[in-house]
């Protein structure tokens, strides 16, 4: 709920849905409900993390540390959002994507991911103001 208010109200949006749409209800259309039947609470998604790209959720049974925790009792979610308040329209998202999306070995402690959902990276780029010449007779400054 929180999300369109920010969105609305803020006057922000959202860097991961800058280059494209959000696939969110794309993604889930393609999941096999309900969630919570007895299998999927034995193994993350029932088997089915293949059918969950690593692109738009960043908390899934598939990551391991959610699964300790929730197992099957939650939809795959978008947890995180890099939000941009960019009223002039000099920032434009360049790229946009999870992070620390695999499992890593941590020795005798085991492999696993570094936290119960996954990061979000973006990059941005600000053009200059349109106005931000000089005027011919302003006043160079002393400074290099």
């Amino acid at each position: 709920m929180m999300y369109p208010l920010m969105l609305h109200h803020g006057g922000l949006d959202g860097a991961h849905s800058g280059l494209a749409p959000a696939r969110d209800v794309a993604r889930m259309n393609r999941l096999v409900l309900p969630f919570s039947q007895g299998t999927d609470a034995d193994a993350p998604l029932a088997g089915r993390c293949a059918d969950v790209p690593v692109d738009t959720f960043a908390a899934t049974d598939c990551n391991s540390r959610y699964f300790q925790q929730v197992a099957a009792t939650e939809c795959p979610a978008r947890l995180d959002y890099l939000m941009i308040r960019d009223v002039a329209r000099h920032v434009r998202v360049a790229a946009s994507e999870l992070v620390y999306t695999e499992s890593l070995d941590f020795g005798a402690a085991g492999s696993f991911e570094l936290s119960d959902h996954f990061g979000m990276s973006a990059t941005l780029h600000r053009s200059a103001p349109r106005n931000s010449r000089r005027h011919p007779r302003a006043r160079r400054s002393a400074w290099p």
